[in-house]
């Protein structure tokens, strides 16, 4: 088999296409750091979500429980008064 010199790859060649592969790598790199910055900002939103969720659960059982307090206490007066 002849192989032309043209074909081959002079030094220089070979540095900067290895200089893209780092460059190419680095930005790899750089992607997948930032899609794991977006999936941690994903995940404590969930749970800031789901944290929300819970207080306004508490709050609700709470205002529920403040009713039921505001209405025993209205009956138990009407009784007294009445």
């Amino acid at each position: 088999m002849n192989q032309n010199r043209s074909d081959l790859q002079s030094p220089d060649d070979s540095i900067s296409r290895g200089n893209a592969l780092n460059q190419a790598s680095g930005i790899v790199q750089l992607e997948a750091t930032a899609l794991f910055d977006i999936e941690n900002v994903v995940v404590a939103r969930s749970l800031h979500v789901h944290e929300a969720s819970r207080l306004r659960g508490i709050s609700k059982k709470n205002e529920r429980t403040r009713r039921r307090q505001l209405c025993c206490q209205s009956q138990f007066a009407r009784g007294l008064a009445g």
